[in-house]
């Protein structure tokens, strides 16, 4: 898995909003969230060095509408078409492809349950999960590699500041809801979205507590 930091309007003191592309003889991409030109490109030279190498891309995955975790998806699968001749899919749940119409158009939704087979940089096999996590949105996706023990958790707990449940589209009874699934996740270690410096942080299911606890006494 390689996590690619990509400048974002994102919220304060982070600066950066984390893709990752997870696999490489198959692997998927989550949140090429970049507008800036030069962002993207490196981005696009990392995917174009897969492709090269005959790897294949699966999807191209938004984990939910926020401004900070798309822009760049509809560009890349243009690239991919026009300079591969590849057709790759812009996947996200059906509620982030409601919230982003006119914006991005996604081709395949995602519900929750489904498996992505992909490889790692051994070619062996592995297993993404689908979570579906709503509470910071309605469609807010997560993905879980049970074999290996990572968790990408998108916005569920971030590294860096605090995350935000604001209505319409936040709900905190939800988001209670998808933390406490969460945490009784089996897993060594979690990869978070928004994050100063680490994207990889151990102690899942007490920094997921510390999350609920702070949740529940209105600590934001």
């Amino acid at each position: 898995m390689i996590c690619f930091p990509l400048k974002t309007e994102t919220l304060p003191p982070a600066t950066h909003t984390n893709c990752f592309v997870v696999g490489r003889d198959n692997f998927v991409v989550i949140d090429a969230a970049a507008r800036d030109d030069s962002e993207r490109q490196k981005l696009f030279v990392l995917i174009d060095s897969f492709i090269a190498k005959d790897f294949v891309c699966r999807a191209i995955i938004v984990s939910h509408q926020h401004e900070d975790h798309f822009g760049a998806e509809t560009v890349l699968q243009k690239r991919l078409r026009g300079k591969f001749d590849l057709e790759i899919p812009v996947a996200a749940h059906r509620l982030t492809a409601e919230s982003l119409r006119g914006k991005v158009k996604i081709g395949e939704f995602l519900a929750g349950g489904e498996v992505f087979q992909l490889n790692d940089g051994n070619r062996k096999s592995f297993e993404l999960k689908v979570l579906y996590t709503p509470g910071h949105t309605r469609g807010h996706l997560a993905f879980y590699d049970e074999a290996f023990g990572f968790l990408l958790s998108s916005e569920n707990v971030v590294g860096t500041g605090s995350v935000l449940i604001a209505l319409p589209e936040g709900n905190m009874k939800d988001y209670l809801a998808s933390l406490e699934r969460l945490k009784n996740l089996r897993n060594r270690v979690f990869c978070v979205a928004r994050t100063a410096r680490r994207f990889l942080m151990r102690g899942v299911k007490s920094k997921v507590t510390s999350r609920i606890d702070s949740k529940e006494k209105g600590k934001f």
